[in-house]
């Protein structure tokens, strides 16, 4: 008898691994956590992660409610639009701001969506 083929794990989809970014840098920013928001964005120059850190430094805690406005795919890069509303406590005092952002990520070598960019 021939061996079955071995099964193979279905590709994750453009859209799925776009969300799946986006999550990892909302998690990134609430934990405060540079390692992690160097996986999404690996490119980052040290005056933007000096910036980074003082921001990370400056609050007690951060939380993020991310929706996706929109997706538009070009080859191997997508822009991600986003409305973003950020609760921010900082010495015992909470405030709230509304923003919009716009992400490009670029596909990584292995297949996965990776880096992003402002």
């Amino acid at each position: 008898p021939t061996p079955a083929p071995a099964p193979t794990e279905p590709r994750e989809s453009d859209e799925a691994a776009i969300r799946r970014v986006i999550g990892i840098y909302e998690r990134a920013i609430e934990s405060k956590d540079l390692t992690l928001f160097r996986s999404v964005r690996p490119a980052l120059s040290a005056d933007e992660e000096r910036r980074l850190r003082v921001g990370f430094e400056q609050v007690d805690r951060q939380e993020i409610d991310i929706r996706i406005e929109s997706i538009a795919l070009t080859g191997d890069t997508a822009t991600v639009r986003l409305a973003r509303q950020d609760v921010v406590q900082r010495g015992g005092r909470s405030q709230t701001t509304a923003s919009s952002q716009t992400l490009r990520l670029a596909r990584r070598g292995t297949g996965g969506t990776g880096s992003a960019g402002r």
